[in-house]
């Protein structure tokens, strides 16, 4: 499973150590050479801003979030162009494998189903 638990069988986090820490350790790498851009993941836009304002010298310049036509975030993939973040698309064609205990009836179809998709053939 994605998620890390403990002996228990429950959830846990990293209550000790904050993003911004990340953040900052990834820009001494990018100093060093270690690595040429900074990105994160899932992060939402307050979570984005705060990396925006935290950035020493290098910002992050790469976002990955689920984007696709139901989800299609315009602010948040606007605030991003704003401050010259790439973003990039996961799930671009919707999440159709996600175990079926966090498929809701509501859910939009699957976009790969979507019937005028489907007529193009």
């Amino acid at each position: 499973w994605m998620f890390p638990v403990d002996d228990e069988g429950y959830y846990t986090s990293d209550k000790d150590s904050h993003y911004i820490e990340a953040l900052h350790t990834m820009e001494d790498m990018k100093e060093q050479g270690k690595i040429r851009t900074i990105g994160v993941s899932n992060f939402n836009r307050m979570q984005l801003t705060e990396c925006v304002n935290a950035a020493k010298k290098h910002p992050v310049t790469v976002v990955q979030n689920e984007i696709h036509p139901y989800f299609q975030q315009k602010d948040f993939v606007d605030f991003c162009q704003m401050h010259k973040i790439q973003v990039q698309a996961f799930s671009p064609l919707g999440s159709a494998d996600r175990p079926a205990a966090f498929v809701k009836d509501s859910d939009p179809p699957a976009v790969f189903n979507n019937p005028v998709l489907k007529a193009t053939g």
